[in-house]
């Protein structure tokens, strides 16, 4: 993700987000260094992924797959490839929040090692309050040859 796909990562989000982030935390996400992720298909950004690395652990901050493109592996690849540079890095785990309406992202998370560690009450403010799910997934890193190709 550079600068010149922020306008794009912003929209994306506010289609898939109750709570889409402001294009300036994005920016600011940019400035502080995390790591993040886009895929782009004939100019068109229809994925991205934004973590943070501290320590041995990391935080997977924002992800989102635009719906016309979901369920074609562009959400499991990202989530490899974060989870792979933050095993990399140190990190011995990965944690992520996630609403617990959002039974596509839990299915993915689920299939990827994560468990629900805990919940936090009323995280998710607005309209309508929700809890967050906590996540965790233990890290390895893997061998280079079986590194998964995209699908897509």
């Amino acid at each position: 993700m550079g600068r010149t796909d922020l306008g794009q990562v912003s929209d994306l989000e506010s289609q898939v987000s109750p709570m889409p982030w402001a294009l300036g935390a994005f920016s600011d996400c940019l400035g502080a260094g995390y790591d993040n992720w886009v895929i782009e298909v004939a100019g068109q950004i229809n994925a991205f992924l934004v973590m943070a690395v501290s320590a041995d652990e990391a935080h997977l901050l924002n992800f989102a797959v635009r719906p016309a493109h979901q369920r074609q592996g562009m959400g499991s690849w990202l989530l490899h490839q974060a989870q792979q540079c933050a095993a990399q890095r140190g990190a011995v785990q990965i944690l992520l929040e996630v609403r617990p309406s959002n039974r596509p992202a839990l299915g993915l998370y689920t299939c990827a090692g994560f468990e629900v560690l805990s919940r936090r009450r009323n995280y998710y403010r607005g309209r309508a309050p929700e809890d967050a799910l906590v996540m965790c997934c233990g890290l390895s890193v893997e061998r280079e040859d079986a590194a998964r190709d995209p699908l897509w």
